[in-house]
């Protein structure tokens, strides 16, 4: 049987308001021949190294995500494709929580054996592809349908360009290992001036952009490694140099953990263990703070990041038990906080030396 398949880009896309109420305007490129002729090769050897034959492509992207074979007739040159429908370039804008503005365009392809799954490219796949259509603006890490091909791109949306970029830019100085930076509270706190709820909202943003940029790289098996990043990066992105600086930098594993004591008691003497699993407004953990307690005032307190891992609470609970510490926990809210909350993740954050 013929089946088609689809490729799902992310496209940059620089806006122009020209005045209020009007639309976006898009200044980014589209395909052209010679870009279709180049991104063929690829796809070709894509769609064999899946025991399919390759029947052609379209000769340019289009918005409809679902087009059926029927919609496709053979254009002016062999193994090209045109649609049977008039297709007004009008894709819908989008624009992240970070202010990028970027559309989901889409390549459909003609192939004859069995219908193929949606799915992740290959490291190979994936550059191959990207430093063809990244001349464009043009970014993709699925193919086909379901939750590992086009939604797995929607759902992840401007982070496919971000982690394009840096690939292309990685692939091109052949550095040791590819290294993905990480931004603790602390990093935003700074930024923030010392305001606390203004860093954990900025914080909450950035940290959904970074499980995105982390998940797209395992999925195509990209070996990488994550450290603290410098915190002058937030506003000043590396240079490929100070990437490479880096590259013997400590790396992180499952999570990163900042230990503050206020006073020379051990947590072994303390009477209560709090733990707060703080929640940002994408439903994700964005710290566990754990503040250990002596006569009412706190002694010592943890700050927890997951990184690829979950916060290690089994070893907290089993420390408590061993020395008779009375343990409670509960989910917070940014919003929720209240001031002692606050209190102690500022002065950990004071005290920290992840700067």
């Amino acid at each position: 049987m013929q089946y088609v398949l689809t490729f799902t880009f992310v496209q940059q896309h620089e806006i122009d308001i020209i005045d209020q109420g009007l639309p976006p305007v898009s200044t980014a490129p589209d395909f052209d021949a010679q870009i279709i002729s180049e991104i063929e090769i690829c796809i070709k050897a894509l769609i064999e190294s899946r025991g399919q034959t390759y029947i052609g492509v379209s000769s340019e992207l289009t918005n409809r995500s679902r087009v059926k074979i029927a919609d496709l007739s053979p254009g002016d040159t062999r193994q090209r494709y045109t649609y049977n429908f008039v297709d007004n370039n009008s894709a819908h804008v989008h624009v992240d929580q970070l202010h990028n503005s970027f559309r989901f365009r889409y390549l459909h392809v003609l192939y004859e054996g069995d219908e193929i799954a949606g799915g992740f490219l290959t490291l190979k796949e994936c550059m191959d592809i990207n430093k063809i259509s990244m001349r464009v603006n043009c970014a993709t890490v699925n193919y086909g349908r379901g939750d590992s091909g086009e939604l797995a791109t929607l759902q992840l949306g401007y982070a496919v360009y971000e982690a394009i970029s840096m690939l292309v830019a990685y692939s091109r100085k052949n550095f040791p290992v590819f290294i993905l930076p990480f931004h603790p509270l602390e990093h935003f706190w700074k930024r923030a001036n010392g305001d606390l709820t203004s860093a954990l909202i900025e914080f909450d943003e950035w940290y959904e952009r970074f499980r995105s940029l982390d998940k797209i790289l395992r999925n195509i098996g990209l070996q990488h490694n994550v450290i603290i990043g410098h915190r002058n990066w937030l506003v000043s992105p590396p240079s490929m140099q100070e990437l490479e600086n880096y590259c013997a930098s400590k790396v992180l594993d499952s999570y990163l953990k900042s230990e503050v004591n206020f006073d020379d008691k051990p947590k072994e003497d303390s009477e209560l263990c709090h733990i707060i699993s703080v929640e940002g407004a994408f439903n994700e953990l964005l710290v566990t703070v754990i503040n250990w307690y002596q006569r009412g005032s706190i002694t010592n307190t943890e700050l927890y990041y997951e990184i690829s891992g979950k916060t290690p609470l089994e070893v907290v609970y089993a420390f408590c038990e061993k020395y008779n510490i009375e343990a409670k926990s509960e989910v917070k809210m940014i919003e929720d906080m209240n001031s002692d909350n606050f209190a102690s993740i500022e002065s950990n954050i004071q005290r920290s030396l992840i700067f």
